[in-house]
């Protein structure tokens, strides 16, 4: 049933390949995970700190046509708690 829609609405409107795009998303957390450390077998204690904060989901959509043209990422922040931290190095 959806190539067949595909199909009519292309036959329809006669999309050209910059014109069909296909868009993903997928969420990152703010606050890394704990990393994994290696120590030798005789170390008694080892030891490692990470962020104690709650982190925030941010959800990132990548876009590409069909013709292979990429957009940069969009990243959607939540209205809750958000930094201006999180723009650093951002296209504007």
């Amino acid at each position: 049933m959806f190539f067949d829609n595909l199909e009519r609405i292309q036959l329809k409107y006669n999309f050209t390949s910059a014109k069909i795009i296909n868009v993903d998303e997928s969420g990152v957390s703010t606050v890394l995970a704990l990393p994994k450390i290696v120590v030798p077998k005789e170390c008694k204690q080892a030891g490692q700190t990470v962020s104690g904060e709650r982190g925030e989901q941010v959800t990132f959509v990548g876009i590409v046509t069909v013709s292979g043209e990429a957009f940069p990422l969009v990243y959607v922040f939540p209205k809750v708690r958000y930094k201006e931290e999180f723009l650093n190095g951002a296209l504007h």
